[in-house]
């Protein structure tokens, strides 16, 4: 007797002997059941003599060989570009700010006995300095036994005991807390940090699966050598731009700007930004502002102050005489934190997407008690596809959500 499959709609059972082939163990399919013909009066005879044929070869890689546990292991480890990162690579540099370190790992087991392997991938910030991953393969052993997936050897996603936080230190040491819960486990990783930087050294990010369990040897990762493009090189020296850049930075991180800050919650969990004058200031239509100013939080909640060219493309006003002004952004824009570095209010795919060059926009308005004028802020529209690298969010401020990003529990 073949595999039996069972088909439960409501309260009853079907049971199926068909074609599939099932080399061992259970699997449960939920979807939907229902009518795709009109009701036919032919008998239904026929159709159940017909026996399909069989042809089950042996499981490629059987679930006990994927689920095996051994405490040695092989690494193999290959630099990852920004421009090489896979989806949920990418997601995670957005949500580091894209100045980050990675790299392609794959693991395997080191016994030529049933050998199996899975890729994983580590991405993290860069505390300070950058980390030049180099190209490199070692064996490591473990105290005790581990496993490359816990549950769903064959889903991609499945949770692993190299799965987790990880942090790369000063010695140049990877280490991995996994969401499994077992011991920390730390791998010497192949590379250096900047021998001339004098920052912190140290990354800190995660790793995660990129792929499920795998039978054979440890496969070599890409090693992708192409320069990560600097993200903010636009905006390094804010001396060398319009002098009210310099200033307007000076003046944020004086507290100019505390009462717009002081309106906006820091756990807003979304990015917002607000033009820092009156709107009645910007008619009549036609006017241009090289540059306009906004200040505000980005996604992350860090207070952030924001320069880019806008031209005023409309202007008129309510019935009870509030302004209304529609906008166009005529180039890329920078932002910086309080202390001068420069950063994203909300980036998309390691590009600045609130403001963008481009973007046609109303603002509107943030009140704050005691201020007879309120500033003001774009209102920008849900783009229907962010990889375009382009747009964000919005409420009634310049605001999207952060980046979907995958963390182990």
């Amino acid at each position: 007797m073949g595999p039996v499959e069972v088909l439960t709609v409501g309260g009853m059972s079907f049971e199926f002997h068909g074609a599939l082939c099932n080399a061992g163990g259970d699997r449960t399919v939920r979807g939907w059941f229902g009518g795709v013909t009109p009701v036919s009066c032919t008998d239904l005879g026929p159709l159940l003599r017909y026996e399909p044929e069989r042809h089950c070869e042996a499981e490629e890689c059987p679930e006990d060989q994927q689920f095996a546990e051994h405490d040695s292991f092989r690494f193999k480890i290959g630099r990852a570009s920004l421009s090489g990162l896979p989806l949920a690579g990418r997601k995670l540099a957005d949500a580091y700010g894209c100045e980050v370190v990675a790299a392609f790992v794959n693991i395997g087991s080191a016994s030529d006995d049933g050998p199996i392997h899975r890729e994983f991938l580590f991405i993290g910030r860069h505390a300070g300095c950058r980390f030049d991953v180099a190209q490199g393969g070692f064996v490591k052993t473990a105290l005790i036994d581990r496993v490359l997936a816990v549950d769903d050897a064959d889903d991609p996603l499945a949770a692993s005991d190299f799965h987790g936080l990880a942090e790369l230190g000063a010695g140049g040491r990877l280490s991995i807390r996994p969401a499994t819960f077992k011991p920390n486990f730390d791998i010497a990783f192949p590379g250096a940090w900047d021998s001339a930087c004098k920052g912190t050294k140290q990354a800190d990010g995660v790793m995660i699966p990129l792929g499920d369990v795998e039978c054979g040897p440890v496969p070599d990762p890409p090693h992708d050598i192409t320069p990560d493009p600097d993200p903010h090189a636009a905006c390094r020296d804010p001396a060398s731009m319009h002098p009210i850049v310099q200033r307007e930075i000076e003046r944020f991180a004086l507290g100019d700007y505390e009462d717009i800050l002081a309106a906006i919650d820091e756990d807003l969990g979304y990015a917002a930004i607000y033009f820092t004058e009156p709107l009645a200031s910007l008619r009549p239509p036609g006017r241009v502002l090289s540059p306009a100013v906004f200040v505000g939080r980005n996604w992350e909640g860090v207070p952030v102050i924001t320069f880019v060219d806008m031209e005023v493309t409309s202007y008129s006003e309510t019935r009870s005489g509030g302004p209304r002004v529609g906008v166009r952004f005529t180039s890329e824009a920078c932002s910086y934190d309080m202390d001068g570095n420069p950063i994203f209010v909300q980036p998309v795919h390691c590009r600045e997407g609130l403001p963008f060059k481009g973007q046609m926009t109303r603002l509107k308005r943030l009140p704050i008690p005691g201020r007879p004028d309120p500033p003001d802020t774009p209102l920008i529209p849900v783009p229907d596809d962010t990889s375009s690298g382009t747009g964000a969010g919005s409420r009634t401020a310049a605001a999207a959500p952060p980046p979907d990003v995958p963390v182990p529990a």
